[in-house]
């Protein structure tokens, strides 16, 4: 149980480590070669963790952007 853990800890860091404030759900999932639904339920967990916030743009489509929020940026420093 605890080596799944591990693993699904190392995922959260890659992905944390993905978000530039640029890139849509879509494509980080497309960049890690994730599933989006996947990358929306982790990005999920960490906006509950408060190391995540959603920007939703205006155009057409509607984009998802994740943005680390202070709280994320610093987490992130922790494990360079």
């Amino acid at each position: 149980m605890g080596r799944t853990h591990v693993e699904l800890f190392k995922k959260f860091i890659t992905l944390l480590k993905t978000i530039d404030g640029k890139k849509s759900i879509s494509e980080i999932a497309d960049s890690l070669g994730m599933r989006r639904m996947t990358v929306s339920d982790y990005i999920e967990v960490l906006r509950e963790l408060g190391l995540v916030e959603i920007e939703v743009t205006e155009s057409i489509p509607r984009r998802r952007i994740p943005k680390l929020t202070e709280r994320g940026k610093c987490f992130i420093k922790c494990f360079e």
